[in-house]
């Protein structure tokens, strides 16, 4: 795959406070990009040096095989092959008391070659012909995202620069607005970069940066690296009477553990030590070749279970080996602020560390699906908002 963007060690300092250290990555024609962390990890800040914004004091920017030193703003602008930028910053840089139009249409003339018709074309990209004669300042704040979208599109960008671009908004506008993106990107067959603390947004990116106190920890995709750092955690309620037949079956099945953590009404002993350390020295998912339970706590809380799995098929396989026992179940795949903690030790935005996204729990009586044909299994990995939701 071609480059159009490759940056190379890049640090940054503030007075003694280092806020990049020996930043990386590359930027695919027509992929998205995304680069996540918690809020001061430094994306914003190298944000500002791909634009130019922020002068680096280290490292190398290439600008479709254009090296820009020091700063992109040396890149020649006619130079065949340099990406076209739209920026979209955190704060908006349009006017409150004009109309969407209006602050578009002052935009558009800063530019040279820009069609006269290019307004209400950017306009109608970003679904806002309906409000686009209202006032910008009373917009909502989906709306006027969605403006400040299509003001970095009014250029003809190839490359679309997102610095924390749904913060503040709701579920459903976060939605919306990631669904008209995915719609520009593979209609313009446009770039995008994404910075972003809701984790979660990364799932749909081609290649991930997981940044925090100005370091990259892990790059891949969102699926790679839910698989390389996070496990399953298989959630059962049982039968009460068959309390005593399941605590027998785990602790055959659990690997370097010899019990299980017991709390709830009953007063019964038991706590974290009984089960282990939670990753060991194997690794995140354990380091169990067959399809047992990991070295992570098991909970047994009065009628409901929770134990972690390195995979769906370890998922199955209890769920099978339990089905005399088991009245509900749910399969949770672990998510990006899973790898976060994973890799960093603390939780991205406070929010629980626990897994996420759910396989579709259902009675035992059903059929229960291999994780190789489950298409809710497969899908987990690229969706945003169902994982969000429980962020």
């Amino acid at each position: 795959m071609s480059t159009m963007v490759r940056a190379r060690h890049l640090s940054k300092w503030y007075g003694t406070h280092e806020a990049v250290h020996d930043v990386s990555l590359d930027i695919a024609p027509g992929a998205l990009t995304a680069v996540i962390g918690p809020n001061g990890a430094g994306k914003s800040t190298t944000i500002g040096m791909l634009t130019g914004v922020v002068r680096p004091d280290g490292g190398v920017i290439e600008y479709g095989g254009t090296r820009a030193q020091p700063t992109p703003r040396a890149l020649p602008r006619s130079r065949a092959g340099a990406p076209r930028l739209g920026v979209v910053f955190q704060g908006s840089v349009l006017d409150g008391p004009l109309t969407v139009r209006e602050n578009l249409s002052i935009r558009a003339r800063l530019y040279d070659g820009v069609p006269g018709g290019r307004v209400d074309e950017v306009i109608a990209l970003v679904d806002a012909t309906d409000f686009a004669d209202q006032r910008y300042g009373s917009l909502s704040g989906g709306q006027r995202r969605r403006v400040d979208i299509a003001r970095a599109l009014i250029s003809h960008p190839t490359l679309l620069i997102l610095d924390e671009p749904t913060t503040g908004l709701d579920i459903a506008t976060r939605r919306s607005l990631w669904t008209m993106l995915d719609g520009l990107r593979r209609r313009e067959n446009l770039s995008i970069l994404l910075t972003t603390h809701y984790l979660e947004e990364a799932n749909v990116a081609q290649q991930v940066y997981l940044i925090d106190h100005g370091r990259i920890h892990a790059q891949g995709s969102a699926r790679d690296l839910i698989a390389r750092y996070t496990q399953y955690t298989l959630e059962i309620t049982f039968e009460p009477n068959r309390r005593s037949d399941i605590e027998s079956m785990v602790r055959g099945r659990v690997k370097h553990a010899p019990g299980a953590v017991r709390r709830g009404d009953d007063g019964r002993g038991g706590g974290p030590d009984d089960a282990g350390d939670g990753r060991g020295d194997e690794g995140a998912r354990g380091g169990d070749g067959g399809h047992g339970v990991s070295g992570n706590p098991v909970v047994i809380d009065g009628d409901r279970m929770h134990l972690s799995v390195p995979d769906a098929d370890a998922c199955i396989e209890l769920l099978m080996a339990m089905r005399p026992y088991v009245r509900d179940f749910r399969c949770l795949r672990g998510t990006m602020n899973d790898v976060f903690l994973t890799l960093t030790g603390r939780d991205a935005h406070g929010a629980s560390a626990s897994a996420g996204s759910a396989c579709d729990g259902a009675t035992l009586t059903s059929t229960v699906p291999t994780a190789r044909t489950d298409p809710a299994a497969a899908a987990v990995a690229d969706s945003i908002i169902t994982e969000g939701s429980r962020s």
